[in-house]
């Protein structure tokens, strides 16, 4: 995610994760696949100092926080009448104020070969 650079990410269902892959312009797969998993009642992804969890699901919005608080950020999907919205936000530091990114995600068809 550079910026407003437009980047690409499949989102699937296997059981009990929710599986995202970023995916090349070909619509190939770029890297290993993050996992957002239920674990001990806690439907997240990462581990430490590095795990998000969700904080609230509604059939509308899914809000994830970091495990540890100042150790990441706020990130939330949220349904709207064009699909959905992607709405990270970051709090304040001593360096930079608090901000906050939206990304519209939107149905991308790989060209074909």
């Amino acid at each position: 995610m550079n910026g407003d650079e437009p980047f690409f990410e499949r989102y699937k269902i296997e059981e009990n994760a929710m599986v995202v892959e970023t995916l090349k312009r070909d619509g190939s797969v770029d890297g290993e696949p993050e996992r957002f998993e239920l674990k001990d009642g806690e439907f997240g992804k990462g581990e430490g100092d590095k795990r998000s969890a969700a904080s609230e699901i509604t059939d509308t919005f899914i809000q994830f926080v970091p495990a540890v608080p100042g150790k990441g950020n706020n990130f939330r999907f949220v349904k709207q009448p064009h699909g959905w919205d992607a709405i990270l936000e970051w709090p304040a530091t001593a360096d930079m104020p608090a901000r906050t990114k939206t990304y519209r995600m939107e149905r991308w068809y790989p060209p074909n070969e």
